[in-house]
């Protein structure tokens, strides 16, 4: 992103780890360099929104997924306990007959 200082144009970018202020220049010419990056900058800023409300929403889906897991696995361990079933280390075992 440009920025003016004192009537000049610069830009800082990095390179190899480093941040580096290159010179545009003065006038009409690095104004429109300016606003050319201003513009990149805002297309950058939409698509990282774009990007988290997308997230957003595979993060509900993901929500709406495991809470619909947790009810099959209720359910299924309800199912299993009333037909003799208990959980042992976290497996279904089938109870014995005990005498």
């Amino acid at each position: 992103m440009a920025h003016r200082y004192k009537g000049y144009w610069y830009r800082c970018k990095r390179e190899r780890g480093r941040v580096v202020t290159e010179y545009l220049g003065a006038g009409e010419f690095a104004q429109t360099m300016a606003e050319i990056d201003a513009l990149k900058q805002q297309e950058r800023d939409l698509a990282r929104e774009a990007i988290r409300a997308e997230m957003a929403r595979e993060n509900d889906i993901d929500r709406e997924i495991d809470a619909m897991g947790a009810q099959v696995r209720a359910l299924t361990g309800a199912i299993l306990e009333a037909h003799g079933y208990h959980k042992l280390k976290g497996q279904w075992r089938k109870r014995r007959d005990v005498e």
